[in-house]
């Protein structure tokens, strides 16, 4: 039901929200990267969420 209303699982949608999150913290503060995923549930992992144009943008 939610993949259908939204067009990915839950769990892409919530990874591309904190990416999306900690982007914005990147980009418009000065905390540091390992605090800004902590604060934002992003947990380290072999392929690490990486900031991209579309998504930040």
């Amino acid at each position: 039901m939610f993949k259908q209303s939204i067009g990915v699982p839950p769990r892409v949608y919530l990874t591309r929200l904190r990416v999306e999150k900690a982007c914005e913290f990147l980009e418009l503060t000065d905390m540091p990267i390992t605090e800004i995923a902590q604060e934002g549930g992003i947990h380290r992992t072999r392929s690490s969420p990486v900031c991209s144009p579309s998504i930040s943008k």
